[in-house]
């Protein structure tokens, strides 16, 4: 009955105590179920205390893909996507080596499989 975010005014919505998801939850309708941990919030879904859960996408992918596979799916467009980096000083001898190895995991296809190993396909 959830294929996106229009679909959850009303609808009970678990997510992360405090998360930027609240604030968002609240003003388009929903009924926000705040919980600690991500943990929590996929327990309460399976046991039907919520009718969809909202979090960033690597959890809600991971759970999918594992311990939800054949009882969840993840639907509906990513919202207020943000990339994450790691931060080195200027001169780290990591930086580099890091910076080369990811380029080197995206080119030959390593970070596709990795990604797809934990999170399943897109």
């Amino acid at each position: 009955a959830i294929s996106g975010p229009a679909d959850l005014p009303g609808k009970r919505v678990a997510t992360i105590v405090d998360s930027t998801a609240v604030k968002y939850l609240r003003e388009i309708g929903a009924q926000v179920q705040e919980f600690q941990t991500a943990d929590e919030l996929f327990a309460a879904l399976l046991d039907e205390k919520a009718d969809a859960v909202f979090a960033n996408a690597p959890a809600l992918r991971y759970f999918a893909a594992h311990d939800g596979m054949g009882r969840v799916s993840v639907v509906g467009p990513k919202i207020n996507r943000q990339d994450i980096g790691f931060v080195f000083q200027l001169e780290s001898p990591l930086r580099r080596k890091v910076n080369h190895a990811l380029l080197s995991m995206r080119e030959d296809g390593t970070y596709q499989r990795i990604y797809e190993t934990w999170f399943g396909s897109e």
